[in-house]
């Protein structure tokens, strides 16, 4: 449970550098 919030919060950063 643990591993798939980390997932989503090292995928913001991805998101907000790509631009979406």
């Amino acid at each position: 449970l643990i591993m798939e919030e980390n997932m989503e919060v090292a995928f913001r950063p991805l998101a907000c550098d790509s631009g979406l």
